[in-house]
């Protein structure tokens, strides 16, 4: 799941149609940043849910992190104004559990996990109740040592 950080701000001094053209233009750069079996929707308001099968936890902690880092690098004109946008995400995987999270439950998850980015600052994400600056490293390493695992048994 992720939320545009200060959406309200975008409307209320730029107008619905800006924020509109905001929604859109986020849209796609989320979409550039997925295969295409992934899906994108709109969940509400200004917030996205991103559908990932079968990727590994560290794949979507991956993503998550590719999206945030275009998002921010975003720069777009409106009136005379050039504006920064971030996002807050929140990242829930069913692949790392022992039991299966129903939808619900994975959707309640990632809003948990993205109402934590929101509380501790915004533009990031959260797994497993863990923020980015904690994760990267640690997803990282995880993931190189299942690819040399892999790697191994070949």
């Amino acid at each position: 799941m992720l939320d545009l950080d200060h959406f309200k701000k975008i409307n209320d001094t730029h107008g619905h149609q800006a924020g509109d053209y905001v929604l859109q233009t986020v849209g796609c750069v989320i979409q550039r940043h997925l295969r295409d079996v992934d899906l994108v929707a709109r969940y509400g308001g200004e917030e996205f849910a991103v559908l990932l099968p079968n990727t590994p936890p560290e794949g979507a902690c991956r993503v998550a992190e590719k999206i945030r880092k275009a998002v921010e690098g975003l720069r777009l004109k409106l009136d005379n104004t050039t504006l920064s946008i971030t996002v807050s995400l929140g990242v829930a995987s069913s692949g790392d559990c022992s039991t299966a999270l129903s939808a619900d439950g994975l959707i309640q998850e990632a809003d948990s996990q993205l109402y934590l980015s929101k509380a501790e600052g915004r533009n990031t994400w959260h797994y497993r109740g863990q923020p980015a600056s904690s994760l990267s490293a640690s997803v990282q390493r995880h993931f190189l040592s299942r690819a040399l695992a892999r790697a191994l048994s070949r």
